[in-house]
């Protein structure tokens, strides 16, 4: 599967990045994980729901913590943290969260995590400026 996102801007965004963290390292890592909650919190709104099971196991994972996820969920200990201070994962390990967001030859997809990060990945400078 050949999967493509255009987002106007992402390059631009990456230097910003690569300049916030030398200069803000602490603010950088925390605005990061704010924004990685904002994707989590919009990608559970637009989340096709039958059992609640998949948007129960969206969480955000960076390295030294993990968000707080359904207590029922417990497989959420298999997504391993990263090793880079300033890598944030959000996502789920539930089997049929990629059919859900992409489709299938027998299904239309409904993306939840895409939208979500189109959305909010605009605001990841400003979460950082408010960290200072």
């Amino acid at each position: 599967m050949n999967i493509k996102i255009n987002q106007a801007g992402l390059d631009r965004l990456q230097r910003k990045l690569q300049e916030m963290k030398k200069k803000y390292p602490a603010a950088t890592k925390q605005g990061m994980i704010d924004t990685g909650f904002a994707i989590q919190k919009v990608a559970k709104e637009l989340v096709r729901v039958d059992t609640g099971r998949l948007r129960a196991s969206i969480s955000v994972v960076w390295k030294g913590g993990n968000s707080q996820v359904d207590p029922g969920f417990a497989d959420i200990k298999a997504i391993t943290p990263p090793t880079d201070e300033y890598t944030v994962l959000v996502g789920t390990i539930v089997k049929y969260a990629a059919p859900q967001e992409f489709g299938t030859k027998f299904m239309k997809g409904k993306p939840y995590l895409r939208p979500a990060f189109i959305q909010e990945v605009k605001n990841l400078l400003n979460n950082i400026k408010r960290r200072l």
